[in-house]
């Protein structure tokens, strides 16, 4: 059933991450079952074991890090992340400018974090990619920046 699932919100990694980070609780139960000539008597689940620190600690990093990298590294590396470095682009106000700390944060939290967390909103940033004059998405437009080559 998970996969199915996953399938279906595949563009939001907020069903993604909040299953993985549920996967240390899921698999601390345990199972038990009694049969008796091949015919099944008794089916228990117990939570006896805690979840695994581990793979928890994991979860909320890997979050963490999904949540926060873009932001950061576009307010400390002024309008680009490594990404952006690499392919020399970079965000800019629409009307050229440099983009400031609260523009940033607001393209880059409100329009990247909060709402690729919504199924079905990454579907509308393709579409407004595709279908607007500018060719912007989304958080583009709501933020009022553009990516430009640097």
């Amino acid at each position: 059933m998970l996969p199915f699932i996953l399938l279906i919100y595949y563009p939001s990694p907020a069903v993604g991450a909040s299953a993985y980070m549920s996967y240390a609780a899921i698999e601390s139960l345990t199972e038990t079952k009694e049969y008796e000539g091949g015919v099944l008597i008794q089916e228990t689940w117990k939570g006896d074991r805690k979840p695994n620190p581990i793979t928890s600690t994991a979860a909320v990093i890997a979050l963490v890090f999904y949540l926060f990298h873009s932001l950061v590294c576009t307010l400390l590396l002024r309008g680009q992340t490594i990404g952006k470095k690499l392919m020399h682009i970079e965000v800019r106000r629409s009307n050229t400018g440099l983009a400031k700390s609260r523009t940033i944060l607001g393209r880059e939290f409100l329009g990247k974090m909060l709402m690729n967390s919504i199924p079905i909103i990454p579907l509308v940033y393709l579409c407004t990619i595709l279908f607007t004059k500018e060719h912007k998405a989304l958080h583009d437009m709501l933020a009022d920046t553009i990516v430009i080559d640097v």
